[in-house]
């Protein structure tokens, strides 16, 4: 039987599982704010408030040289969201989100945007979304990491509130995080914000739906647009795979003949998926 020369389609599916960083090493997105130009940006509130300071500091980071301060002004009010792009991430039980954050109050929250693609929000026609929580902040004038972990299963939690408010047919294949979110409000008065060190592990680049831009309530109505510092939270050099091409018949990465072993992909833990001798979904 003759086989047929791949696609580039189907090359970039099988090489899904190939191209991301290794499980368990480096994570596969990293910013550490040390340029000048501040990346996170208001995303909706409940709360009387008003940022009054927010820009890149050097000195006093949690790492490197640099990290972003906010100092903050509100009242009456339970969150303001600060929120952060990040390369679209399919979900997965390796995914985890980080940020270090270091404030005079606690209180303090990480969440993260996620995009239902396959369902529609029926009064504005767009993919319904929804905000998934992380661990608080405690640990008042130290540096702490709030971390965002298990997505799976709190997606699904979400997606039974969501199917109780739309019905039945809300359909969570093929979800993906877009964002990471701060809510920053501490109570009333002032808090002080420093953060750094935003990370991304077990990224599965998922396919981007586009949205609308992002409203008074992020939960239900937010945005695909691209956020300032956005094209600074890429894979370094250390960290980034091989580029994989067809050579002849046969498939190249690096320079070295790769055999795909592929599996249809149901949404298994990639460690799993690894164990069983696969290489590409």
């Amino acid at each position: 039987m003759m086989l047929r020369r791949p696609q580039p389609l189907w090359l970039s599916i099988a090489l899904a599982l190939l191209l991301t960083s290794p499980l368990g090493g480096a994570p596969a997105v990293r910013e550490g704010f040390e340029g000048p130009e501040p990346s996170w940006h208001e995303a909706g509130s409940d709360a009387q408030h008003k940022i009054v300071a927010h820009e890149r500091v050097s000195g006093g980071a949690h790492s490197g040289q640099g990290c972003e301060q906010i100092r903050l002004q509100g009242n009456n009010g339970t969150y303001v969201y600060l929120s952060h792009d990040i390369t679209p991430a399919r979900i997965i039980s390796e995914l985890g989100l980080s940020v270090w954050i270091k404030a005079d109050r606690a209180g303090l929250q990480i969440l993260a945007r996620v995009v239902i693609p396959r369902s529609k929000n029926p009064a504005s026609g767009q993919p319904l979304t929804m905000l998934i929580s992380g661990s608080g902040y405690t640990q008042a004038g130290s540096w702490q990491q709030l971390r965002l972990d298990n997505l799976p299963q709190q997606v699904e939690r979400q997606l039974r509130v969501l199917r109780a408010e739309y019905g039945p047919n809300v359909d969570g294949h093929e979800a993906y995080i877009d964002r990471v979110l701060l809510n920053v409000y501490g109570g009333p008065g002032s808090t002080n914000i420093l953060i750094d060190d935003l990370e991304v592990a077990g990224l599965v680049r998922a396919a981007v739906v586009g949205l609308a831009p992002v409203g008074k309530n992020p939960a239900a109505d937010g945005a695909a647009e691209r956020l300032p510092g956005a094209e600074r939270m890429l894979p370094d050099e250390k960290t980034r795979p091989p580029a994989a091409r067809l050579s002849g018949s046969g498939l190249l990465v690096g320079d070295q003949p790769f055999f795909p072993r592929l599996l249809e992909y149901r949404g298994e833990p990639l460690s799993f998926v690894k164990s069983l001798g696969f290489n590409g979904i």
